[in-house]
């Protein structure tokens, strides 16, 4: 699946400032593609998130960690600096498996 920024599908708006806040809605984001189109999240083996400040990675990868059972696929974080002020966190993309 694709990147996927913190936007509310409802508002078309970011949902927040909030660095856990922009992680759920990124994370629900996925969810609705993978179910729209007919899989999981579970199937997930990989994603890779992005954030502004690497000092929200603790409390965002709670926020990932909880949306999965284990075994949670790998999701390495990095730093990224070219966003819009209100961005926490860039995007999120996911791999799922292909069976």
């Amino acid at each position: 699946m694709s990147r996927q920024l913190p936007i509310d599908p409802a508002t078309g708006e970011f949902n927040s400032a909030n660095a856990v806040e922009q992680a759920e809605q990124c994370l629900k984001n996925l969810r609705a593609i993978a179910e729209a189109a007919g899989t999981k999240l579970s199937k997930t083996v990989k994603t890779t998130v992005l954030l502004t400040d690497l000092a929200d990675f603790a409390e965002v990868n709670r926020v990932y960690a909880g949306l999965f059972t284990p075994p949670v696929p790998p999701a390495p974080t990095m730093r990224s600096r070219h966003c819009r002020r209100e961005q926490k966190l860039k995007s999120t993309r996911s791999s799922p498996s292909l069976d």
